[in-house]
């Protein structure tokens, strides 16, 4: 990092709330780290602004049953056709969290309080309660 602008890039986006990364630059092994709150030690550290991953909505709702048990390992292999998992999420919005009831595979919906939605609103309206986005990272 060696201009000023990039500098204040980077301290915006720590201001805005976004994560920064820091590593010694006498390190060449170094590994980027989360510090609490930088210090912003131009001199002796580089700093970057973490990437997020990027997610995009489920295709159907295989990919999202799929998805489910790699992340919480709650479907063993042989019972996939015998057991639907019992996916909590909650609204952007409202904060309220919701049990998905319902999937539909012929129309890719599911059913949340009574209401069909698609894949697609679920992964703009709704996240997992651990906060990470109702869709498929890329």
């Amino acid at each position: 990092m060696s201009t000023t602008k990039e500098k204040i890039t980077v301290m915006t986006a720590y201001e805005e709330g976004k994560k920064i990364e820091c590593k010694s630059r006498d390190c060449n092994w170094a590994e980027w780290i989360l510090p609490q709150e930088p210090a912003w030690n131009w001199a002796e550290c580089d700093y970057r602004i973490k990437e997020e991953p990027k997610y995009r909505p489920y295709k159907d709702i295989d990919e999202l049953f799929n998805d489910w048990a790699e992340k919480t390992h709650s479907i063993p292999a042989n019972m996939e056709q015998l057991v639907r998992p019992l996916i909590w999420v909650e609204s952007k919005v409202t904060g309220i969290e919701r049990l998905i009831t319902t999937y539909d595979r012929h129309a890719e919906l599911v059913k949340i309080a009574k209401r069909c939605i698609s894949l697609e609103y679920l992964f703009n309206n709704y996240t997992f309660l651990d906060e990470s986005p109702c869709g498929k990272k890329e």
